[in-house]
Formats: C-alpha cells, structure tokens, sequence
C-alpha cells in the first residue's frame, strides 16, 4: 500500500546522523514511487545586525553562505546516503517553523518528519520550539522522530480520547477513528502491532468535602466503564485484539508515557489540533507535553 507519496524531511543542521531522513528513507522503501525533499533552514543573526554592510551586500553574503552549505550538506548526503533520491533545498529563514510549513503547503506535503529532542521546560515557556510551533500549526500530520529502530512486529500505541458528553460523541469519534485508521495502515506498512491508549479522569478529591453524600468509588466506576465501554467498542470496530486495549487513570500525557514504556511501543499516534492567535502561545496541548516524556516517536494528526 501507498500511504506517503510526498515527504518533507526537516534536515538537522547540528546533530548526525540525520534520523529523520533515514525514519522517511525507511517509510519510502515500503511503497513504491515516494517522493522525499529535504529542507535545510539556517539563519545568523550576526548578518543582520551589522551596519557596516547595505542590504543589497547584507544579502550577497546570505546567499554566499546558502551556496556553500549547500555543496557540503551535498557531499555530506551523498556519502551517507549514496543511493538515495532526495531533493534538497536551503533556505535562510529566522524563523524555521514558518519556513517549514510555507514549503509544506507550496509543495502539498503529506507528511513532515523532523528529529525531535528533549526541550527544557523553563525556557520552552519563554520560547516555544520548532517542534510545538509544527505541532500546532501544521495542516499535515507531523512526525517527531527519535533515535531508535522500527523493528518488525514493533508496536504501535494509537492514543484516542472518550468524551463524558455523549452529545459530543459525533465528533470525538470522528477523530478518534482517524488515528486508529491510520494505526490500522501503518500497521500493514510497517507490519506491527496495535495498541489502544485512553486516560480517564480521577474523581478530584475536594468534591467528597464539598458534597457530603457524594459516593467517590461508585463515580469512579462508572466513569471507568463508560471509558471502557467506548474503547471496547473502537478495539470491536476495527478488530483489535482486547488485551491491547489499555485504559488508565491520570493525565494523559503520564498515562501515554506508562503505556508506552509497558508495551516498549515505537510510535505513538494522536491528535493535535490546530492553535493560532493567542491560543497558539499556551502551552498544554497533550501531544506538546508527550514529546517530551516517551522514548519512541510522535505521529501527530489534525
């Protein structure tokens, strides 16, 4: 099956070897006719600021320093990667969130691949990574890799969420059966295995002392059946096995991470929606705050 016909890869400008091209290279092996491009961004902000220099020599400069990462990075490629068809292009971007997403839509991209490493929490409150701003952003799915193999017979964790509101049902599974979907054909791709994640809310503890007569356990069971009812029902849908139907109690993003450490899990598959505006400078989002706490890699859907 054909489930990626044009990958853009996010080139590392620092680190090696370049772990998400060989995640997109691996991808493009298991089907036939996949187009990869790999972008390269890179920016010194020394080359703005001087005043010894018009704009005109400003750019001269840039596209002088474009040209000759280009013929290294070239070279570089072509050793690591003799046979490979890849199509690589450079930009000089301060921003490289905008000028990923920007070659993206140009170009109809089906999938962005970057590495992805650990962010430090303080600063990531001052300034968001590129990873975050892609994650919110993006109009494709976005895959966040990391350094480890795909295995055969690997696992694949596909985390969905059951809302209490079943008015809200409609929608919630409307995505929900997205990300199993696309479990299901990475599956048959990658011949792996699935696994379905879900958090359910623990019943807050003030509410005990705010309502007397109110019955802790017997709320808690009845939310966990409720979940496990609407999971089993996903597992029944799309022939997934019961015992690969996970189902905790917690935040989610420390029930993902705990599911993927019990079942050594290589992907993960969520949803991630789209923030813009204000929204797209808080942080929270539940795919934002699991890149950072699983050692596997993050396929994020809109």
């Amino acid at each position: 099956m054909n489930k990626y016909k044009n990958i853009l890869v996010v080139a590392d400008p620092v680190n090696t070897p370049q772990v998400a091209l060989s995640r997109a290279l691996y991808l493009a092996s298991q089907q036939d006719d996949v187009s990869i491009s790999l972008l390269l961004v890179i920016y010194d902000l020394s080359y703005e600021l001087t005043s010894l220099f018009s704009s005109d020599e400003r750019e001269s400069m840039q596209d002088a320093i474009v040209f000759e990462e280009q013929k290294s990075f070239t070279a570089q490629l072509e050793q690591d990667y003799p046979n490979a068809k890849i199509n690589l292009t450079l930009v000089w971007h301060k921003r490289p969130f905008e000028s990923i997403l920007e070659q993206a839509e140009r170009n109809n991209h089906d999938l962005i691949v970057k590495s992805t490493h650990n962010h430090n929490k303080l600063s990531a409150v001052m300034f968001t990574p590129t990873d975050w701003h892609l994650l919110r952003k993006s109009q494709c799915p976005v895959l966040l890799v990391k350094e480890h193999e795909w295995p055969v017979d690997g696992n694949i964790v596909a985390a969905i969420q059951v809302l209490e509101n079943t008015s809200l049902s409609s929608d919630d599974n409307s995505i929900n059966q997205r990300i199993i979907q696309e479990a299901i054909e990475l599956k048959e791709l990658l011949n792996a295995n699935v696994h379905l994640a879900n958090a359910y809310p623990s019943t807050p503890e003030h509410i005990s002392i705010e309502i007397p007569n109110f019955d802790a356990l017997a709320y808690n069971r009845e939310i966990e059946e409720h979940h496990k009812t609407a999971m089993y029902n996903h597992a029944q849908k799309f022939n997934i096995a019961k015992e690969n139907v996970h189902i905790q109690s917690g935040a989610p993003e420390d029930v993902i991470a705990d599911i993927v450490q019990d079942v050594d899990a290589e992907l993960v598959i969520l949803g991630a929606p789209t923030r813009n505006g204000f929204s797209a400078f808080l942080i929270g989002n539940t795919a934002e705050m699991v890149i950072d706490s699983i050692n596997c890699d993050l396929l994020a859907l809109k």
